[in-house]
């Protein structure tokens, strides 16, 4: 829905920004201001200031600045729309109808995650549908315990190319909607649509608020392809093209995890894929998080550190040690060179 400047200032006016903040940090005023120990890093002495005079907050440790909104955003992990609706309630005031064209937006999103959610399900069962026996095997080798399994809602894509499509269709799907959410694509013969994903482990990749919005996939080996396959040889691991829920290059796996886990000390680590966090969550290490079959971006960047609230916001980069490895782990550093300043680190 449209956010006038009208609406936004309105808001700032009737909601008090150090009443916002002060049901999360202790203040004490200090002239015209508030001080404060910053919610956004670990600090003994305040270095975090309110001014509801000019309807900001700044920290002068860290450099975290906003208003109410940015502050209610930042705190409560929400999206912008979900952060004024609110403020709006606490103010006693009507946020914008949204427009037909909002509404049409809001609801195709809704409908894109639901199917992503009955995708996971469906995966999920064929894992641990008996008839799959090899592949569950398969992956317990390959050390993914049960635990985990269900933690990560691993699933299998088994390669027929229609049994996900037919199943969401009983659910009242649409083709259309499955080629959005990146299930499916259009047959080129006679029409119709066919599994994206298939032959596959499958990873949920989630976005910060642990909402299924995409999906990675990795190839099984060649004694466990089954018949339906044919000459299908695909890349080792594919992951979802960028949809309205799911941008790749702004988006971590394990990020929901990673920043709560980060927001009680834990390290933040930075591996190459799917497995590696994993491996790190099974052996304690819940701050691990991974591109999505990307070079590392600024953006990702930005995420990770916005995850860390220590003063000095340092992730570890821990990539391969082959020689890939070592080339994307120089790459993400020259990345991030430019980017660094006062309390960011690597």
């Amino acid at each position: 829905m449209s956010i006038t400047p009208q609406f936004k200032e309105e808001l700032r006016q009737r909601v008090r920004l150090s009443d916002v903040i002060g049901k999360k940090v202790k203040l004490t005023r200090a002239g015209v201001e508030f001080k404060g120990c910053c919610p956004f890093h670990h600090e003994k002495t305040p270095s975090f200031t309110v001014n509801d005079q000019k309807q900001f907050y700044h920290c002068f440790g860290c450099g975290a600045h906003g208003d109410v909104i940015t502050f209610v955003m930042e705190m409560g992990n929400l999206p912008f729309m979900e952060a004024i609706e609110a403020l709006a309630a606490q103010a006693g005031m009507q946020v914008p109808k949204p427009t037909p064209q909002e509404q049409e937006k809001y609801k195709k999103f809704d409908r894109l995650l639901k199917c992503s959610q009955e995708a996971a399900k469906w995966f999920m069962d064929k894992l641990h549908d008996p008839r799959n026996k090899e592949v569950k095997n398969y992956a317990l080798e390959r050390g993914l315990s049960e635990d985990i399994m269900q933690s990560f809602r691993i699933g299998y894509a088994p390669g027929e190319m229609e049994g996900l499509t037919a199943h969401l269709a009983s659910l009242g799907f649409t083709d259309q909607e499955m080629v959005e959410a990146s299930l499916a694509r259009k047959s080129k013969k006679g029409g119709g649509v066919y599994g994206f994903f298939r032959d596959r482990l499958m990873f949920p990749v989630t976005d910060g608020r642990g909402r299924i919005v995409a999906f990675g996939g990795r190839i099984l080996p060649d004694h466990l392809k089954k018949p339906e396959t044919g000459d299908y040889t695909p890349a080792k691991y594919m992951n979802s093209s960028d949809t309205i829920l799911f941008h790749k290059g702004r988006m971590v796996f394990n990020e929901s995890i990673a920043r709560a886990a980060a927001g009680k000390g834990a390290p933040v680590f930075i591996t190459e894929g799917y497995m590696d966090v994993i491996a790190l969550v099974q052996a304690g290490f819940h701050g691990a998080v991974a591109p999505l079959g990307t070079a590392l971006t600024e953006d990702q960047i930005r995420l990770v550190w916005s995850m860390i609230p220590d003063e000095i916001k340092e992730p570890y980069i821990c990539f391969d040690g082959d020689e890939a490895g070592r080339r994307a782990a120089t790459r993400s550093i020259d990345r991030m060179l430019p980017m660094l300043g006062p309390g960011l680190s690597a």
